[in-house]
């Protein structure tokens, strides 16, 4: 599957990014919080425990990758005996 962009620096060009780039996309702390449910303070506790998903620091921002966010939620699975 490819993900269409936008124009690129030439009219009337688009370029395409694949599921697998898609994946890398980084998202903000709001992001997150919006997609997993949990509120941005419990990110940046986390974050201060050294606990939660991995993210990456870029200057004063704080930016987590799609593909890790979706690696860390699948961890934390509890598998029950039935």
């Amino acid at each position: 599957m490819e993900v269409t962009m936008g124009k690129t620096s030439s009219p009337g060009v688009e370029y395409k990014l694949s599921t697998e780039l898609e994946g890398l996309r980084y998202l903000n702390e709001y992001e997150v919080s919006a997609l997993i449910g949990f509120a941005v303070g419990s990110l940046r506790n986390w974050r201060s425990l050294d606990r939660g998903p991995c993210y990456h620091k870029m200057g004063r921002a704080v930016r987590y990758r799609l593909k890790d966010i979706l690696a860390w939620v699948e961890s934390q699975r509890v598998e029950t005996r039935e």
